[in-house]
Order: structure tokens, then C-alpha cells, then sequence
């Protein structure tokens, strides 16, 4: 008898402390994953990822043939340079005109010394200036005529300007470079496959620092803040779990039903709210879809 009572006040102890050493939220870590994709049509001449394979920042990821858009930029290029051909040289052609008006210059000079002298009349320098007047006028309006023409030509250029930089826009999107550092976690194609725009390629995340997104209660809220250090705990062995500390990042605003692959502490409350937990993975031990637990 006094055995069956030791036994039962044991059975009663573990009981009770129990629940004290259960976790307060239960969910699954996840990673910002991202999905890159081919921005050029084309043969993918090279691509360099591995599933599992840690790139860097800025790495060339895969470059697709470029052959046809360096064509079209040569050909562009050739178009811009016959048609500056047709550019009018204005110095040169001015230039006879500036003869001509030194030369006038200096008949009129000639012509007002023999006309103090009372050697020529006025009327013959009155006709000496105005030739130099006409000649004067004859080339503002050349200039005027060759550089109109030569706007033209720029304005002709400038759409052909543009038509290179677009080009050479679209041969740098034809390499692809991972735009942070992270791991690989899938790949969709293979090198010298024709891939065309929006096509994904691979998809990226970085897993040294994962998300543990868990649930709780409503009643559970007066113990969260946002910045809170909490512990988190994850599958390390058979029978052992792995402790870090995580920061508790965000609380959704908005209560849904509790998921079916989810328990929280209050099993009968139906509504629950998300939660997002950060938390540091080195050496990667904690892998994406991994479940994990909360401690408040």
C-alpha cells in the first residue's frame, strides 16, 4: 500500500512538472528565398551552380550568348558614323568667306585715303562697303544654313545613341550574379540550354539566418515584444535538441485558426497568431523546414 502511494505521488510530480518544461510555441524554420531567372533569350553558354554550393555576393552566376546583341551594336554603330560623315565642316567653308571680306576690308581702307585725298568719290566707298555688308550677311546666313543642317544630322544620331546604350543594357543582363550571398538551394537549368526572359535558373537564400515562424495563443501576447530575446530549440541527434537564442522579430496583427501540423500551449484556443522568431544558423546546423520550439 505505502508503495502504490509512492508510486502515484511520483506519477503526480512528473505530471506536474511537465508542463513546465514544455516549449510555448511550436513552428517551422524558413528562409527568404529567392527565385533568379534569365533576363536575356539565348544558349546559356555558362552556368555555375551547384544545389548546396555557397556563392558570394556579386559572383557570376551564368552568361548568355551574347553574339547577336554585339552584332546589332556593331551594325548601330555603323549607322551612327555614316550618317555623322554627312556633318558639314562650318570652319572650312566660312573660311572663303573670310578672304573675301579681308580682302574688301582693305579695298575700303585704299578707297577712304584716296577719298580724303579727293582721288575717289564717296559713292565709289559707299559701294565698297556695301559690298562688305552683303558679303557679311551672306555668311551669317551660311552659318546659320550649315548649322541647321548639322542639327539635323545630331537629332538623326541621338535616337541611334540611345538604340547602343539599350543594347549594351541588354548584353550586362545577360550575365546573371547573385545579388547576395547565400546557398543555393535549387537549380532548373543546365549550360547550353536555350533559356528566354523570366525563366528561373536557380533559387537563392541566405541560410545564415533563419526564420522561426511559430504560433501562440492570445493570451500568450502579453509576454511578446518585438526585439524580445527568446530561446529557441531545434532536432540536434536522435534525442537531443540544439538551444540558441533568437530575437522575436514580428507579431501578426491578425488572429487565424490554428494550423493542423501546429500545437500550441492552450490547445483549445482555435485562433492563434503568427509569430517570427530570427534566429542565427552557424555552420548551417538548422536546416529550412525544420521544426522548431519557442521558449517565452
Amino acid at each position: 500500500m505505502q508503495r502504490l502511494i509512492f508510486i502515484t505521488l511520483v506519477l503526480l510530480a512528473a505530471a506536474c512538472s511537465e508542463p513546465a518544461n514544455q516549449p510555448d510555441a511550436y513552428g517551422n524554420f524558413e528562409a527568404t528565398e529567392v527565385m533568379l531567372s534569365s533576363e536575356q533569350a539565348g544558349k546559356l553558354l555558362m552556368f555555375n551552380a551547384k544545389e548546396g554550393e555557397w556563392l558570394e555576393s556579386g559572383q557570376l552566376i551564368a552568361a548568355v550568348d551574347t553574339t547577336p546583341l554585339l552584332l546589332k551594336r556593331q551594325q548601330v554603330l555603323a549607322q551612327i558614323e555614316a550618317t555623322l560623315s554627312q556633318t558639314q565642316d562650318v570652319a572650312s567653308q566660312l573660311a572663303v568667306y573670310d578672304k573675301q571680306m579681308v580682302q574688301l576690308e582693305r579695298e575700303v581702307a585704299r578707297v577712304e585715303k584716296l577719298v580724303t585725298g579727293e582721288a575717289a568719290t564717296p559713292q565709289q566707298l559707299d559701294d565698297l562697303k556695301g559690298q562688305l555688308d552683303v558679303l557679311r550677311q551672306k555668311k551669317e546666313a551660311h552659318l546659320t544654313q550649315l548649322q541647321t543642317a548639322n542639327r539635323a544630322i545630331n537629332q538623326q544620331v541621338k535616337p541611334l545613341q540611345v538604340q547602343v546604350r539599350q543594347l549594351d543594357d541588354q548584353i550586362a543582363r545577360c550575365r546573371l550574379v547573385a545579388p547576395f550571398a547565400g546557398q543555393v538551394l535549387t537549380t532548373y537549368a543546365e549550360p547550353y540550354e536555350i533559356v528566354s526572359p523570366g525563366r528561373p535558373l536557380l533559387k537563392l537564400a541566405d541560410t545564415r539566418e533563419l526564420t522561426l515562424r511559430a504560433f501562440v495563443s492570445g493570451s500568450q501576447l502579453s509576454d511578446l515584444t518585438v526585439g524580445q530575446t527568446l530561446e529557441v530549440l531545434f532536432d540536434q541527434g536522435e534525442n537531443d535538441l540544439g538551444t540558441v537564442q533568437g530575437t522575436l522579430a514580428w507579431i501578426s496583427s491578425k488572429a487565424e485558426f490554428t494550423p493542423r501540423t501546429i500545437q500550441t500551449r492552450d490547445e483549445r484556443t482555435d485562433l492563434v497568431y503568427a509569430v517570427k522568431i530570427r534566429v542565427p544558423n552557424e555552420g548551417g546546423v538548422i536546416k529550412i523546414g525544420m521544426p522548431g520550439e519557442a521558449r517565452f
